[in-house]
């Protein structure tokens, strides 16, 4: 594979020196509001570029307002949305 295969987030993240592993679409992030990270991704309208702000997934979504353990993890997800 080289640079050209890539698109624009991967190759920042190669130059970076860092590879993030995105969290595949089925996977809840909020189990008790049953959001999974692919209804995130349509929500910022699958922008890459985005980021992630948790304040207007709480307003759309509920997150949080069940056992809010979807909030406490927040920064262990966020960056792996996109």
């Amino acid at each position: 594979m080289d640079e050209d295969d890539l698109d624009f987030f991967e190759l920042e993240s190669l130059r970076a020196g860092e590879r993030v592993e995105l969290i595949p679409d089925e996977t809840l992030i909020c189990e008790c509001m049953c959001v999974s990270a692919k209804d995130i991704r349509k929500f910022f309208n699958n922008d890459p570029n985005v980021e992630v702000d948790l304040d207007l997934l709480k307003k759309e979504f509920g997150l949080g307002s069940g056992c809010s353990s979807c909030v406490k993890s927040f920064s262990q997800w966020k960056n792996k949305i996109f």
